[in-house]
């Protein structure tokens, strides 16, 4: 009883350990939603483009993002803050269209490397 009490204490006591060897990342990223015929409809599609990617698991935003870091925690991505933008332009025969982007601030978190 005594072998099993000091093996679960021991567990958590490294579990804590390795928590603590992580710190955040911030990073940010801008995501296009297309371009449009109105400038309502270039804002929604950001504001839709905001909803999908709210509701993707950290697991999948890491992928969405183009996130690379071999010492990301897995499943860690979180969503900060996002904002979209949109900016009319005027095609060759001009007419003006309006290109729909998303602005993404997020962070996630990132195992400490031995060397530092």
């Amino acid at each position: 009883m005594k072998k099993t009490i000091f093996i679960l204490a021991a567990m958590t006591v490294s579990a804590g350990a390795f928590a603590a060897q992580t710190h955040l990342n911030v990073g940010e990223t801008t995501i296009d939603s297309g371009v449009y015929s109105t400038k309502q409809e270039a804002y929604d599609a950001g504001l839709q483009k905001i909803h999908d990617l709210q509701q993707l698991p950290g697991t999948k935003l890491k992928n969405k993002l183009v996130i690379y870091n071999p010492d990301m925690v897995y499943g860690s991505t979180r969503l900060r803050d996002m904002e979209v933008k949109v900016e009319p332009f005027m095609e060759e025969s001009g007419k003006t269209q309006y290109r729909s982007t998303v602005d993404v601030n997020y962070h996630y978190k990132v195992h400490e490397s031995k060397n530092s």
